[in-house]
């Protein structure tokens, strides 16, 4: 358990991309009052600036003031001026959406299109109801929908969570990269592109709930082509039976689910009135007694079970944790920071932890056929291969060795990789002392096209190493191919190999031609060996523009043209993990499955303040599946450019990284060019 101030965090228990909820308990000076849901606000919101913060508090109060629908949950306290602000709610005596979809796949008794139809009924009126109202001269919009934040209690009744912080950003500020993805697939693209929303963003994602409800499909991810998509769905009955996703509705959703927010329907009512017109239509049976019956075949003796925990809340004695100070709620971690007991099986079936998008768990298979099956086949399988093996002689094993010209390849690709190292580490002292120094004139222009040289250089080594890259798996693949041939008998005339690898002369050092950079981005390998001893090392940058560098290997030439509207920040070059495999040491490269582009409508405000064109490099890490899990950016011209291309990397699914035809994690180097 934890304290914060006046509260005891018992567990946590639901997670809403903009906080993380406990279930806690009031007790001042130890003294038990209430059961509460105390909400532990995103830290990565701007906190420190007054404006959100007053506005914030002003939206609240007002519309607490103004609404007395209780369809809509608003907190009853909250406080943003401790270092971990949060927000307290009521129990809402339900589960939420999530719960519910998960538990309906769990025991295979899907929600039906009469059940679904009431909670979309009465989640557009919720919608509705918040869209009527205005907060300095502009319309109220939620923002932030997701299946975690919409309950349903088991008497069939529908609550929606609302907190405003989205719209407290107001129309200059930027939704944290950090809920963005917490919020996953249930972000308008719009708000994908960190822009908080508007009554259109919540039509959008009012959309996806509804089709979720519906069709009984969690998202993933929303659908490449919606069309497509919605002439594939189907819907349950409430007899079981499985029928076609009514063609009414598929013109409805289409409209909704418009990547343009112009396009799609500016008021909630316009998705609302097909809806409920299909629901009262007296084809369906949608009514609150049915989906509190539904409620209660999934969770019969739940709200006895949850009477009785809090109950047990209540009775506790929490005096010895209010005997002493408590620690700054900032320097606590997110979970107990305490050892906690285990909690009971009741506990846990009460408030199952909610999963991120990509780590929800999949409907249950019946494990016990696969596993009797698993178990034959590897009786049979071990029988057959005790046979073969007593009837044949297994060939001695012959251990490849390396050759040097495998050995004068791996050399040649860490000793380009440590130059290109260096040529990085050169780029980022630059930008830094531009941040410090900016230069004009004619200094300017030749710091320009010296970066331009570097970046080209970098460039044309990363060409080598791709080449090097290729004869090296040449040379594994003959390698492996003449190790799998049995070994030649040695008959006495024949000289050892000792001998005669020491009489052939050694290879001749490989010679590449530079090729000139391409627009396409190049691959550039992951780091090997950071560590090594430069043999000109970096030029430290110069102290005022225009004054002369000595000449080196790589040059040290005056900051770019392009300035930075922020100082850029000089990260170091990242390792690789060990568990990630080099690309180098892959079976072929590493390409896009599809067009890897960005469209973030900020690059045209990029163009215009730094036109030209402007290269971003990063590291990309991927599991086997090729999907990215991780970007490190490892030099940008803009820091701008470093959120965009991280997130278009991150939105972008590679080919499966192989090793010896094995599915492994791999880290690659790459090269994004955003202008001309």
């Amino acid at each position: 358990m934890e304290r914060v101030g006046s509260y005891v965090l018992v567990q946590p228990i639901y997670r809403w991309g903009w906080a993380d909820v406990f279930l806690a308990v009031e007790a001042p000076e130890g003294r038990t009052r209430r059961v509460v849901w105390w909400a532990r606000l995103s830290p990565d919101l701007p906190w420190e600036e007054a404006r959100f913060v007053h506005r914030l508090q002003d939206l609240l109060s007002t519309f607490r003031r103004q609404i007395q629908d209780p369809i809509l949950t608003l907190p009853t306290q909250w406080d943003f001026t401790t270092a971990s602000p949060f927000m307290v709610f009521e129990p809402i005596s339900g589960k939420s959406l999530w719960e519910v979809l998960q538990a309906g796949r769990d025991q295979l008794l899907p929600i039906s299109i009469d059940q679904a139809l009431t909670c979309t009924h009465q989640l557009l009126m919720a919608l509705q109801t918040l869209h009527d109202l205005m907060f300095q001269d502009q319309p109220a919009f939620h923002g932030s929908l997701s299946p975690t934040q919409v309950f349903v209690t088991y008497e069939g009744q529908l609550r929606l969570v609302y907190s405003g912080i989205l719209q407290a950003l107001g129309e200059t500020g930027r939704i944290p990269s950090s809920i963005r993805q917490a919020l996953g697939p249930y972000l308008a693209p719009e708000q994908r592109d960190g822009w908080p929303g508007s009554q259109a963003t919540d039509v959008y994602t009012a959309s996806l709930l509804c089709l979720e409800l519906l069709t009984n499909r969690p998202w993933e991810a929303p659908p490449a082509d919606p069309a497509a998509w919605l002439m594939d769905q189907t819907v349950y009955l409430r007899t079981g039976e499985v029928v076609h996703f009514p063609e009414d509705l598929q013109m409805v959703f289409l409209q909704g689910l418009q990547a343009d927010p112009h396009q799609r329907f500016q008021q909630i009512s316009l998705l609302k009135e097909p809806l409920d017109e299909k629901a009262f239509s007296g084809e369906y049976e949608a009514s609150t007694f049915h989906l509190a019956f539904y409620l209660n075949a999934l969770f019969r003796d739940f709200p006895e079970r949850e009477h009785r925990h809090y109950q047990s809340l209540l009775e506790q004695d929490y005096s010895d944790l209010f005997a002493t100070p408590p620690l700054p709620p900032a320097e606590s971690p997110a979970g107990p920071s305490e050892p906690s007991p285990a909690p009971s099986p009741e506990e846990v079936v009460l408030y199952p932890q909610v999963m991120l998008s990509e780590e929800r768990p999949r409907r249950g298979f019946p494990l016990l056929p696969v596993l009797i099956a698993l178990v034959i086949l590897a009786f049979g399988g071990g029988a057959i291969w005790l046979l073969q093996r007593r009837m044949t002689v297994v060939p001695p094993t012959v251990t490849p060795e390396t050759s040097p010209e495998t050995i004068a390849l791996r050399q040649q690709l860490e000793e380009n990789q440590r130059r290109i190292t260096e040529l990085q580490q050169i780029i980022q002292q630059l930008q830094a002392a531009q941040s410090t120094q900016p230069a004009a004139g004619p200094a300017a222009d030749a710091a320009d096209a010296q970066m331009q040289e570097l970046l080209k250089r970098v460039q044309e080594l990363a060409q080598q190493n791709e080449e090097l890259q290729r004869q090296l798996r040449e040379k594994e693949k003959t390698t492996t191919s003449l190790s799998a041939l049995p070994a030649p008998t040695r008959t006495p005339k024949e000289a050892p190999p000792e001998s005669r690898s020491a009489e052939e002369p050694s290879p001749a050092p490989l010679t590449l031609e530079k090729t000139p950079s391409a627009v396409a981005s190049p691959v550039l390998p992951s780091p090997v060996d950071a560590t090594a001893k430069s043999e000109t090392g970096p030029t430290p940058p110069p102290s005022a523009p225009g004054m002369e560098v000595p000449s080196s290997a790589a040059p040290s030439p005056p900051p770019a043209k392009v300035e930075p509207e922020l100082p850029p920040r000089a990260e170091p070059s990242p390792t690789s993990l060990p568990e990630f495999a080099l690309e180098v040491d892959l079976d072929v490269r590493i390409e896009p499955v599809g067009p890897c582009v960005s469209t973030d409508p900020r690059l045209s405000w990029i163009r215009s303040r730094y036109p030209g064109t402007h290269r971003v490099i990063g590291q990309i890490y991927l599991n086997e599946s090729g999907q990215p899990l991780q970007v490190e950016i490892l030099q940008a011209p803009v820091d701008l450019l470093r959120e965009i291309a991280r997130d278009t990397w991150m939105n972008c699914r590679f080919r499966r990284p192989t090793r010896n035809g094995q599915p492994v994690k791999a880290v690659i180097t790459r090269v994004l060019v955003f202008g001309k």
